[in-house]
């Protein structure tokens, strides 16, 4: 798999000394609200915490946004997606850090709110194991998600059920948090990459929490990078696939 990036901008306001959470932000073109959500991280976990902002395409005002919040920036080569961005932020910190740190993933367009005491419930659960995966549960507020994506995540949830016995709530939530090592399985380079963050962990055994998160509304000169149609059949192929490879896996 080809995980080259171009440049990385690093904004050195963090000791590394004392990172104990480690963030990738996927990001396109989100310079209005970029910002908010790395300042949001550094509120909830102080200096603890080290942010990789993945910029997927030529130059892009977020960069500058975000450096000056205090994320460092890796800029790809080309426009090249949702999952391949994150896949590339996972690469570039996992020569960095150990792989038993917690990393979370989290879109760059502010509609995702963590609970303020998302530290103390990440250690809770470290706590409880070291092979985990934590899904914020999002909590719709009206208005901020279209019917057809609403309809689309309920049934993905459905058939992660029916043929896996794998029951969450909330299969496609961009808010994930795991052991940076979980990476070495991962594959996926669009947006199906969500779901096989959760379907792999499912496989290797790991402990699967959900929490509760607010989900706000888009701020109105962002766009959505999902393609309903096309995302939407890769990730249900993708899903019903590889819930049935893994359950034959799984009993073997």
């Amino acid at each position: 798999m080809n995980l080259r990036y171009k440049t990385v901008f690093e904004s050195k306001k963090v000791n590394l000394a004392s990172v104990e959470v480690l963030v990738v932000i996927p990001c396109l073109y989100e310079h209005l609200t970029i910002s908010r959500v790395i300042y949001r991280l550094r509120k909830i976990f102080g200096g603890r915490v080290y942010i990789v902002v993945v910029v997927n395409h030529g130059y892009d005002p977020s960069i500058d946004k975000a450096v000056e919040a205090g994320a460092d920036v890796i800029l790809l080569n080309e426009s090249r997606g949702y999952g391949l961005a994150i896949l590339t932020g996972l690469h570039y910190l996992i020569s960095r850090f150990p792989s038993r740190m917690p990393t979370m993933i989290i879109d760059a367009d502010d509609t995702y709110i963590p609970p303020r005491n998302l530290p103390n419930i990440l250690n809770a659960f470290i706590k409880a194991s070291n092979s985990f995966l934590i899904l914020g549960r999002r909590s719709v507020e009206k208005g901020s998600m279209p019917l057809i994506n609403r309809i689309g995540n309920i049934l993905i949830n459905n058939i992660i059920r029916i043929l896996g016995g794998l029951k969450v709530g909330d299969s496609q939530t961009g808010l994930k948090i795991f052991p940076l090592g979980l990476f070495h399985t991962l594959r996926e380079k669009g947006m199906s990459l969500s779901g096989e963050i959760l379907l792999n962990s499912w496989l290797y055994n790991y402990k699967i929490f959900e929490i509760p998160i607010r989900y706000t509304k888009r701020n109105s000169n962002s766009n959505s990078k999902l393609n309903v149609l096309t995302d939407g059949v890769k990730i249900l192929w993708m899903t019903s696939t590889k819930v049935l490879l893994y359950r034959i896996w799984r009993r073997s």
